[in-house]
């Protein structure tokens, strides 16, 4: 179900919306009453940030249906690439030198690609495809953040080992409040 707009053109991915919405299903609807609840979207990341986005009856919970309709949505968008910074936080201060990794959603890997990299000086890393393609499709990623020093991890298990961040990468997303940045405010390593 791949379908891209030229040749491998990662610019205009897009993304089947019913079938990736019942793998989303298949993967996290653990009661099988065709909703996705809180406790079932803790375990998927991206969903859970991308909720108020996608939850279009404001119930609180989101439909195979809903799921579709928000990546129907990315795809009509004109913007094809997001390229918001992601910045990472412990108390307040920069984790910088921190490699993070931004995934797909399980049931969008066989669409979006994963991005690499390391924050900068200021807690900071943009996804990006590649140097020529500076941004990412739009979709819902699973997030990780490791910092290591002396051999030793400094970050939580909560942000690598077992991470449970998340981000849907968007056009439409509210980003005025945080200067057009997304923030992870990690808990310290105890």
């Amino acid at each position: 179900p791949i379908l891209a707009g030229g040749c491998g053109d990662s610019k205009h991915i897009t993304l089947d919306p019913d079938v990736a919405a019942e793998a989303a299903m298949q993967a996290y609807d653990k009661n099988s009453d065709g909703q996705l609840d809180e406790q079932e979207l803790a375990e998927a990341h991206g969903l859970r940030d991308g909720k108020p986005r996608a939850d279009a009856n404001g119930d609180g919970r989101l439909s195979g249906d809903e799921i579709a309709q928000r990546i129907e949505t990315w795809n009509e968008s004109p913007r094809k690439l997001i390229n918001t910074p992601l910045v990472f936080t412990v108390r307040g201060r920069p984790v910088a030198g921190a490699e993070v990794t931004v995934e797909p959603a399980p049931f969008l890997k066989e669409w979006l690609p994963t991005s690499q990299g390391k924050t900068d000086g200021v807690g900071s890393y943009t996804p990006v495809i590649s140097r020529e393609l500076p941004g990412m499709p739009h979709g819902y990623y699973h997030v990780r953040a490791s910092f290591q020093q002396g051999g030793k991890e400094r970050l939580p298990a909560t942000a690598n080992t077992d991470s449970e961040l998340g981000v849907e990468l968007c056009a439409d997303r509210d980003l005025v409040d945080s200067n057009f940045e997304i923030r992870f405010e990690l808990k310290p390593r105890r």
